[in-house]
C-alpha cells in the first residue's frame, strides 16, 4: 500500500476556523486552525466519485459551512454586541426571503399563502422588536 503525505490546507478564503480539504482522489480532511490538528475523513480511491451516493460533497461543505456559523456565532457572543448583528443578519435574510415567497403567492392567486406568509413576517417583526432589540440597540 502506497502512502501519499502532503500537507493539508490550514486556511481557506473565509480564513473559517475549521478547513475542508478534498483531493483530487477524493480524499477529504479538516483543519482545526484553533488546535492546529487535523484528521483524514475519507481515504480517496480515486475511483468513488462523490455523486455516486458513497460520499456527497455538498455534505461535508454544508457541515463545515454550519460548523464555522455556529463557531462565529460563539465568538460574537463572547465579544457581546458582535452576535446581536448576527442576528440582525440572519432576521433580515429571512424576511427578504418570506417577502419573495409573499409577493410569488400573491401573484399566482395564493391569498391564503400570501396572508400566512405576511403572517410570519409580522411575527418575526415582533419577535425582533420585543426579544432581541432592547434599549442598548436603539
Amino acid at each position: 500500500m502506497d502512502m501519499k503525505i502532503e500537507p493539508i490546507n490550514t486556511h481557506n478564503r473565509n480564513n473559517d476556523r475549521f478547513v475542508l480539504t478534498i483531493d483530487d482522489d477524493n480524499s477529504v480532511y479538516y483543519y482545526d486552525n484553533h488546535k492546529r490538528d487535523g484528521f483524514g475523513l475519507y481515504a480517496g480511491d480515486g475511483e468513488t466519485k462523490f455523486s455516486e451516493g458513497k460520499i456527497v460533497k455538498k455534505n461535508f461543505e454544508d457541515l463545515f459551512s454550519k460548523i464555522n456559523e455556529l463557531y462565529n456565532e460563539n465568538q460574537a457572543l463572547k465579544k457581546g454586541n458582535e452576535y446581536h448583528q448576527i442576528l440582525k443578519k440572519k432576521f433580515d435574510a429571512e424576511e427578504k426571503e418570506l417577502l419573495g415567497l409573499y409577493e410569488v403567492a400573491l401573484k399566482s392567486g395564493h391569498k391564503e399563502n400570501a396572508r400566512m406568509y405576511m403572517d410570519i413576517i409580522n411575527i418575526l417583526g415582533e419577535i425582533w422588536q420585543h426579544t432581541f432589540q432592547g434599549e442598548e440597540y436603539e
